[in-house]
């Protein structure tokens, strides 16, 4: 039997390093999931998932069990993503390129049928479209819209996790998807 987070947790705390590891190989992909969606490439969302669980692990005794240990991994998750896009705002670096390989893999889960040249073609603008999109979107907005609609963290988890209030995350999620909706309308219908 899988011990639950909050055994892996004590154990961690105690000085069990297997017991961390435990916890880094059960969020591990959600945690770049989430990386992944809000820095928008694979290197970025690497680099803030490494330095997720090693803030995790060097602040674990500051945890103190109020919320669920994968709330308090997403919160550090999408703080380090968000100072990772800050610095590289201001070094005028920011070049988002995802989900060209995201959306395609998400795509062809939901394809029907043989693709064509014709299918395969609206495939490769409907990831640009996606990809343009969420890069446009402001950092705050792309956390809840990765969180919510990507990862499936429900508003009260998000709200704990960003630290704000469930209000502004249903807002700002209606806001990121009303903006998507008018950047794929000629793909939506």
């Amino acid at each position: 039997m899988a011990a639950s987070d909050g055994e892996l947790v004590r154990r961690a705390k105690d000085g069990d390093r297997n017991a961390f590891r435990g916890l880094v190989e059960r969020y591990r992909g959600r945690v770049y999931g989430i990386a992944r969606g809000m820095t928008g490439n694979h290197g970025d969302a690497d680099d803030v998932a490494q330095e997720t669980f090693i803030k995790a692990y060097r602040k674990l005794g500051d945890f103190e069990g109020q919320s669920a240990i994968y709330t308090w991994l997403y919160r550090i998750a999408v703080n380090s993503a968000l100072d990772l896009l800050r610095r590289k705002s201001r070094r005028g670096e920011l070049g988002l390129d995802w989900s060209i390989e995201e959306a395609e893999r998400r795509l062809a889960a939901a394809r029907k049928g043989p693709p064509d040249g014709a299918g395969e073609a609206g495939a490769a603008e409907l990831r640009r479209a996606v990809a343009g999109g969420l890069a446009e979107l402001p950092a705050r907005h792309r956390a809840v819209l990765v969180l919510h609609d990507i990862e499936g963290v429900p508003h009260e988890e998000i709200s704990r996790i960003l630290g704000c209030p469930i209000g502004t995350v249903r807002s700002r999620l209606h806001y990121a998807r009303a903006r998507m909706q008018r950047k794929l309308k000629d793909f939506i219908g």
